[in-house]
């Protein structure tokens, strides 16, 4: 494995945990400008198909913290659309 796998495998282990820590880690990766793209793309992808209560929130964190990264903030914007929230409507218009 390379250290993009390696990166990946453990955003894919985190959301298998299916904890909020898990996904606060997650989400922490997201931000992190110093991570790998294709980690924080597959940490938001985690994100946008969890079943939180606090989903959104965490998404749009991600979106505000990424305005330098076009591709991070392409898939916040997909991965907010899996979900029915109504607070979607808002980050999205942010």
């Amino acid at each position: 494995m390379t250290g993009e796998e390696d990166s990946s495998a453990i955003a894919y282990a985190l959301a298998q945990v299916n904890t909020p820590k898990a996904y606060d880690a997650l989400a922490s990766m997201a931000r992190d400008k110093s991570k790998p793209e294709r980690l924080r793309l597959s940490a938001v992808q985690s994100i946008g198909h969890a079943k939180l209560t606090n989903r959104v929130t965490l998404l749009e964190d991600i979106y505000k913290a990424s305005s330098d990264n076009p591709r991070i903030r392409r898939s916040v914007a997909g991965a907010l659309t899996h979900g029915k929230e109504l607070q979607v409507v808002t980050a999205l218009s942010n």
